[in-house]
């Protein structure tokens, strides 16, 4: 058993506290959607994280907006994303969002509202998650070397670079964590949410289903329940990846990564709980994207066949969880040369 002694840190900015506290339902969308399709993967991660139940104008535009609350900035080496999409080593910096503008009118069509971040004002919390080739990720895990987790900091410690932090080496920033236990359920993705200074004893766990992603992925929503203990009761809240609604984000679906989701957190008892730990249980939203939807396989896509005279069509119906790894279960059509 572990035991950590070392200092830790707790959520400096007081601003970002008392977001914390209001225990809101969030929604988070991912951004740089025509970025990410066009590089194939290579850009990096932004994310909006909004509040849809409230509305603000934006400067600029006939139609308001849902209040932009957080955005997050993914930092990251392009070559390593683009060999390890979503097994890549990372920092994930969180910020106040400042109020949206209008944005370009292109070809006629336009572009969408600004969601900029409050840059000037510095990263309220950090996200530290060290990956390939450190660590091999997404495959079965035997070993703490196959092990997923992100190091949650306050604020952004100078010089912070992904694989500084280990449970030998909390640093005073450190506010959370959220990891993959090495007693993982076979067919159960679970995530432990934990205290710097209790990594053996989770203050809430994040079970998925077992299968996910796929057209799975497109016809249904993947729920994910945030419980305080081994179950699913989901007594603290949810995080639900939304399924596609619409032309534009069903494109979105079969060409990226991009992915939507909604964060419920249950007001009555989370209301207990520290900043820190809610601050690590919104971190835990971005790290399930890392985990199991930035490399998910497409729906549907195509490859040339060994001789290169036809093409095999893949269906991917699901994923199934298997500890750490996604297997893909799919339907393949071939079509040789003289039938297509």
């Amino acid at each position: 058993m572990s035991v950590n002694k070392q200092p830790t840190g707790t959520v400096s900015n007081q601003k970002f506290v008392e977001k914390l506290n209001e225990n809101r339902t969030l929604y988070i969308k991912q951004g740089n959607a025509l970025l990410e399709g066009l590089t194939l993967g290579l850009c990096a991660n932004l994310y909006i994280v909004v509040d849809k139940d409230k509305r603000v104008p934006v400067e600029g535009a006939k139609e308001d907006s849902e209040e932009p609350v957080y955005i997050v900035q993914e930092e990251s080496n392009c070559c390593y994303r683009l060999c390890f999409c979503g097994g890549h080593s990372l920092l994930a910096k969180f910020y106040h969002a400042l109020p949206p503008t209008a944005g370009k009118t292109q070809c006629g069509c336009y572009t969408g509202h600004n969601y900029p971040a409050d840059v000037a004002a510095g990263p309220v919390m950090t996200l530290e998650r060290k990956g390939c080739c450190s660590k091999w990720l997404g495959c079965f895990m035997c070993t703490p070397c196959c092990q997923d987790d992100v190091w949650v900091h306050d604020g952004e410690p100078a010089g912070l670079k992904p694989g500084d932090t280990s449970e030998d080496n909390i640093g005073p920033s450190v506010i959370g964590r959220s990891v993959v236990p090495m007693d993982v359920p076979c067919f159960t993705p679970t995530v432990n949410l934990a205290d710097p200074s209790s990594l053996d004893n989770p203050f809430a766990i994040v079970e998925g289903p077992c299968f996910m992603a796929g057209w799975m992925g497109v016809l249904c929503d993947t729920i994910f329940t945030i419980s305080s203990q081994r179950g699913k009761a989901g007594d603290l809240g949810q995080i639900i990846k939304k399924k596609p609604v619409g032309c534009v984000e069903c494109c979105k679906a079969f060409c990226t990564s991009v992915d939507n989701y909604d964060y419920i957190p249950d007001a009555n008892n989370t209301a207990k709980f520290s900043p820190n730990q809610k601050a690590t249980m919104l971190a835990s939203v971005v790290h399930l994207d890392y985990m199991f939807f930035e490399k998910d396989l497409p729906p549907v896509y195509a490859e040339p066949t060994n001789d290169g005279k036809g093409v095999i069509i893949y269906c991917t119906l699901c994923e199934m969880y298997c500890k750490g790894c996604l297997i893909p279960i799919q339907c393949c059509v071939v079509l040789h040369g003289q039938d297509s």
